[in-house]
């Protein structure tokens, strides 16, 4: 039976995910600020983790807009010569985003699909596609099926400091589908929540890292959650993502940053709200805890 592996990111699509964040202010596919960001986040860390996979045998699907300036588009054929299973896909405003998923891999025409989430500032381990692989060959799914990978790393760009982060509900999460007339796909569910909708859902605490979180000055959400034990001071750990970065920062610098960088942004927190304010919202998860 045949099963196609894809890895599916979003671009710079004009979603309503962003609405009620900093994105919702800001025209994604074309501004240019944005992209000059993007794509060289993209570049430096989610392309070269793509390009070294180990095993080769899948496709790229990235979704960008239709209104992509012409100079990105450029960068974009780039990518396209440089990395073969990279597939552009180019959305108008009015399409939708599952119609034109369902509508690319019904092509591939396969029995089973095995979609990958991939944000556009992240990376993947090198090994990603072939421990998938590996673990489908060793346990066929029977029925749809959710692999998570609880351990990955984290790297804080602003401080370059690369650490180990053991997160169960990631987003790097990857999902195994029948054939159906409307094929599910991982990037359907939020990583959050997957699990409740999910029954056949296997969490792997594998040895190595299998996904890198990038944490930048343009994060949606993303925040640091390094701990001293797991940071990493080898700067060719890298490698294991196909990226040639060797900026990570030093020991002796890296605590200082967890010694006093912290506890400023303890005193900052403090300085912005007042003793009543804390203790009222501390007395509110009180109540609401004893209500459960």
């Amino acid at each position: 039976m045949k099963n196609s592996i894809v890895i599916l990111t979003k671009f710079n699509l004009r979603l309503s995910s962003f609405k009620n964040s900093r994105l919702e202010k800001i025209d994604t596919a074309t501004d240019d600020n944005y992209l000059q960001e993007r794509f060289r986040l993209f570049e430096t860390y989610t392309v070269p983790s793509i390009k070294n996979q180990t095993n080769q045998n899948f496709i790229w699907m990235v979704f960008f807009s239709d209104a992509t300036p012409k100079q990105y588009k450029d960068r974009i054929a780039n990518i396209q010569k440089e990395v073969k299973q990279f597939k552009p896909i180019f959305l108008a405003d009015k399409e939708k985003l599952n119609e034109k998923t369902n509508q690319e891999l019904h092509k591939l025409n396969s029995d089973f699909y095995t979609t990958i989430r991939m944000d556009n500032d992240d990376a993947l381990s090198i090994n990603y596609v072939s421990t998938v692989v590996n673990l489908i060959n060793s346990t066929p799914p029977l029925e749809k099926t959710v692999f998570v990978f609880n351990n990955g790393c984290q790297y804080d760009e602003k401080h370059q400091i690369l650490s180990k982060y053991h997160f169960p509900k990631n987003h790097f999460s990857t999902m195994i589908s029948k054939k159906e007339p409307t094929i599910d796909v991982i990037t359907n569910y939020n990583h959050i929540e997957i699990a409740n909708f999910i029954d056949n859902l296997i969490e792997s605490e594998n040895k190595d890292p299998l996904w890198l979180e990038v944490v930048h000055d343009t994060n949606v959400s993303n925040r640091t959650h390094m701990k001293r034990k797991d940071i990493v001071y080898n700067k060719a750990a890298f490698s294991i993502f196909g990226i040639s970065r060797k900026n990570t920062s030093g020991k002796t610098k890296t605590i200082a940053y967890l010694i006093f960088q912290k506890p400023l942004n303890l005193i900052r927190i403090s300085t912005q709200y007042n003793p009543k304010m804390i203790l009222s919202k501390v007395k509110q998860k009180a109540r609401k805890s004893w209500k459960r």
